[in-house]
């Protein structure tokens, strides 16, 4: 659980604990020593903690550029559609190639999952049911064999 403590590390800055972990939060300027506030623009838990704390709007603390409106503003002229690498500007470093590959590489078409992962989770096949027959009990065929095999009689001998 979060809790505020009340040291003021300057004017603007407080010192918020967390366990034993001890952050300094600066609202106005949107900072956190755990620099998760600056890299991603939405409030850490130690700023959100620090928000709650003072009841204030944690929505007023989130980057502009997460906002409907710029959102609106970015988009008004539509999504403008790039040229191909043939008009790409060029940077005049090294050209980067892919590495080559031997024939004795096998071409691995699955795909990779990643390490924290959970394992391919597949069922054993089911045997398939054996169905019988519901007028005689055999196993090679079921009870429409023997419709069939009436209505093929009834034709030929033309009752």
């Amino acid at each position: 659980m979060t809790r505020c403590g009340g040291l003021h590390s300057t004017r603007t800055s407080i010192f918020v604990y967390m366990g034993y972990d001890k952050h300094r939060v600066c609202l106005n300027e949107r900072t956190c020593t755990c620099m998760k506030f600056q890299i991603c623009g939405i409030p850490c838990e130690h700023a959100y903690g620090l928000i709650m704390k003072k009841t204030l709007e944690a929505e007023d603390y989130v980057c502009q550029w997460f906002r409907t409106f710029k959102w609106r503003e970015n988009y008004t002229d539509g999504v403008v559609p790039q040229r191909g690498p043939r008009y790409w500007p060029c940077t005049g470093g090294e050209t980067v190639y892919p590495p080559p590959r031997s024939d004795d590489e096998k071409v691995d078409k699955k795909r990779k999952k990643g390490a924290h992962e959970s394992p391919t989770k597949k069922q054993p096949k089911q045997k398939k049911r054996i169905m019988h027959c519901g007028i005689c009990g055999a196993a090679d065929h079921n009870c429409r064999y023997h419709q069939k095999k009436k209505k093929k009689n009834t034709t030929h001998d033309g009752t």
